[in-house]
């Protein structure tokens, strides 16, 4: 397999014209089209997981977060970009990042998370009309639960040592819209559609003020929301190169601590 033949892969289930306008997806650091030894999943690419890379003799690492979005004006050794970028290219890794492709999918995020969920009848929160794509997802509880029996669930699913959430409502919730990562855009999509829960990562605090239009909001945190993207990468993968050597990065970790 060479670099081409692994984006070609990627691309073919998440392309890269439906990323956002603002977004970075793609092959951000090329080794000429070299042969791949092994592909490294991470979800953030860090000093940690290059140094995971090379101990793996993985030339390839396809992660979910862009290593940059906006313009760099050097490369030296001030920041830990600038050191992944000088690492990588000295090594000869390749760098791909599927970010929005990935989040607006129907094999993305956030549809892999409404069926752990539990959710029904799923579809687009925030659909493309002209595509198959979307930011976000709304489905509905095969049976409504108490308010506090549906924090609980989340905070089980998305295995949270605590939970942020809105003021519990006085009614069940049935209808549940999620966004994986930060979603806080799109609550009044959630409240257009009537959702009676809302659930995504990077809700600040006057956002929660949507909640006194009777939605209960619920910040599961960005890392938590998102992370079985590298479950879903690895599927792509296992189905199109079952016998390749790909990996799981196991630095990753989430920059937030709780104490």
């Amino acid at each position: 397999m060479t670099t081409k033949e692994i984006v070609n892969i990627i691309e073919s289930e998440y392309p890269k014209f439906s990323q956002e306008i603002w977004d970075n997806s793609g092959l951000l650091i090329d080794n000429d089209n070299a042969k791949i030894n092994g592909i490294l999943i991470c979800f953030d690419i860090t000093e940690y997981t290059i140094n995971e890379a090379i101990e793996r003799n993985c030339n390839f690492i396809i992660s979910h977060h862009p290593l940059f979005i906006n313009g760099l004006k050097k490369i030296s050794s001030e920041t830990y970009t600038e050191r992944v970028i000088r690492r990588a290219i000295k090594n000869d890794i390749a760098i791909y990042c599927c970010h929005t492709p990935v989040d607006k999918s129907r094999n993305g995020i956030s549809f892999k998370m409404a069926t752990e969920l539990g959710l029904e009848n799923i579809d687009f929160l925030d659909k493309d009309a002209a595509n198959d794509f979307g930011l976000g997802i709304i489905g509905s509880l095969k049976q409504a639960l108490d308010p506090t029996d549906f924090v609980k669930l989340v905070k089980e699913k998305f295995s949270l040592p605590i939970i942020r959430h809105s003021q519990l409502p006085d009614t069940q919730i049935k209808t549940v819209a999620f966004c994986g990562g930060s979603g806080a855009s799109l609550i009044n999509k959630a409240l257009a559609k009537q959702a009676d829960a809302y659930i995504c990562g990077d809700i600040k605090h006057h956002d929660y003020f949507n909640s006194q239009e009777g939605i209960l909001l619920i910040d599961a945190g960005h890392f938590e929301t998102e992370i079985a993207i590298k479950d879903l990468f690895f599927s792509v993968f296992s189905k199109k190169i079952p016998n390749f050597a790909v990996y799981l990065a196991k630095t990753d970790k989430s920059p937030i601590n709780y104490f």
